[in-house]
């Protein structure tokens, strides 16, 4: 295998310079016809300056010239803006319509918020009043519990009274009928 060659600067800048052909040659079957031979001559000459030219050359540039390349086309005709105008009207009234009803909806949610911001304030009130009648409740059953544990006590003191006085008796008649 060999290497392939490596072209250089100064090769690549020069241009191939074939032989200029003979003007009364006829083409041969196979060959080129000579005008193209002349072009391609030409496109080898000049490939080393676009090479060079084209980092040159900016976008825009580019853009300018296939603009004055391109084929120009005539103004378009002027478009019809009555259909338009009127889609553009109804838009309008549409929008209107919204901008109504969504006036409507804000006022009816300000209501709504409103009366639900009074419900909240009566169960704030009625849970608070709640609180403070189970607080008096419990202090009532409290004092209650208190009362009945003195009665039970007083009723346990009268009892063991009583079963003192009875045994007193009890052995005192015993005592007397001996």
């Amino acid at each position: 295998m060999s290497e392939p060659e490596i072209l250089s600067r100064e090769t690549v800048r020069e241009p191939i310079r074939e032989p200029a052909p003979q003007i009364a040659a006829p083409n041969r079957p196979g060959e080129l016809p000579r005008a193209l031979r002349g072009a391609m001559n030409g496109l080898r000459i000049a490939l080393p300056w676009v090479q060079k030219v084209l980092p040159l050359l900016d976008g825009q540039l580019l853009a300018a010239v296939s603009n004055l390349l391109a084929p120009h086309i005539a103004a378009p005709p002027p478009a019809d803006l009555k259909r338009l105008e009127s889609s553009l009207a109804d838009l309008r009234a549409r929008h209107a319509e919204l901008s109504s009803r969504l006036a409507e909806q804000n006022q009816a949610l300000k209501h709504a918020a409103d009366r639900l911001e009074s419900q909240l304030d009566q169960v704030q009130s009625t849970v608070d009043r709640n609180t403070l009648e189970l607080k008096e409740l419990r202090e009532g059953m409290q004092t209650i519990g208190r009362k009945a544990n003195l009665i039970a006590i007083a009723a346990l003191c009268l009892l063991a009274l009583s079963v003192a006085a009875n045994l007193f008796l009890f052995l005192h008649f015993q005592r007397i009928l001996h």
